[in-house]
């Protein structure tokens, strides 16, 4: 293949894929290199981080060039997965727009800039490398042609709510999660559990039952999930903001959470 044919067909790629995909460049261990370098020179690419490229579509420029951000984000590391508000943003339920896109990686990289976007690199939950389950509950999404990794629905649902920081605020992510469709029950119990974490389990039955007859929740699924709540109150919010304890869940909510109050914004 020409290289050329290749960025048809490759909007985001990195060097190993080139490497493989373009016959010429196999002649000297430094040619795909050399490639890329001048067609970079000649703007025709534009350097993401070391090993990841995006083409620069005819009419463009490296500065200021269309790129699918989901797409950057799942190139940028071997074992990327876009999750958090990136996962809900990427399955379109978000109620407003982002410039910042996350990706879950063991290779830790700077913020990377790009018009109008932010990348960064977000560690996996210790209990996910701890039982090497970095990839458990995942999917491959097609953008533009190409398999990008992304969190499930049901992960997507728990790691929001175990790390809310990963979100704009909590009405976003309160609202964007409430937009899912469906969640397999058994699927979400099975990544608490292998989260580990009471308060992240109580969160998650607190959110569902807010959303049981949308989501089809029975009571098994709050039994199992009651048994893994914090033995002492805590605040979803990781914070003392106040507001009323759910028995329940032993969870300290705000008062306007608490009455299902998110529909008056």
């Amino acid at each position: 293949m020409k290289p050329q044919e290749f960025f048809a067909t490759r909007p985001v790629f990195t060097l190993p894929e080139f490497r493989e995909a373009v016959e010429p460049t196999r002649e000297h261990p430094r040619a795909s290199e050399h490639t890329l370098a001048y067609y970079s020179k000649q703007g025709r690419l534009r350097r993401i981080r070391r090993g990841v490229y995006a083409v620069v579509p005819m009419g463009s420029t490296p500065e200021q060039f269309p790129f699918d951000p989901f797409l950057v984000a799942g190139k940028l590391t071997e074992d990327a997965i876009l999750g958090y508000h990136t996962a809900l943003a990427c399955y379109g339920k978000t109620y407003s727009a982002t410039d910042h896109f996350q990706v879950i990686t063991q290779q830790q990289f700077a913020p990377i800039l790009l018009p109008g976007a932010v990348f960064s690199g977000v560690s996996f939950p210790r209990a996910l490398m701890l039982a090497d389950q970095t990839m458990v509950e995942t999917t491959m999404v097609d953008r533009s042609g190409v398999p990008v990794r992304v969190t499930t629905y049901e992960r997507t649902l728990v790691d929001s709510l175990d790390r809310p920081q990963y979100s704009p605020s909590w009405e976003e992510l309160w609202r964007a999660l409430a937009l899912i469709e469906y969640v397999n029950p058994d699927a979400v119990i099975r990544y608490v559990h292998l989260l580990g974490n009471a308060t992240t389990a109580a969160k998650v039955g607190f959110f569902l039952e807010h959303h049981r007859e949308a989501l089809m929740i029975d009571d098994t699924v709050f039994a199992q999930l009651e048994a893994l709540r914090p033995r002492s109150p805590q605040y979803i919010m990781g914070q003392r903001h106040g507001g009323r304890l759910i028995t329940r869940w032993n969870l300290v909510v705000p008062e306007q959470v608490a009455n299902r109050g998110w529909e008056e914004f």
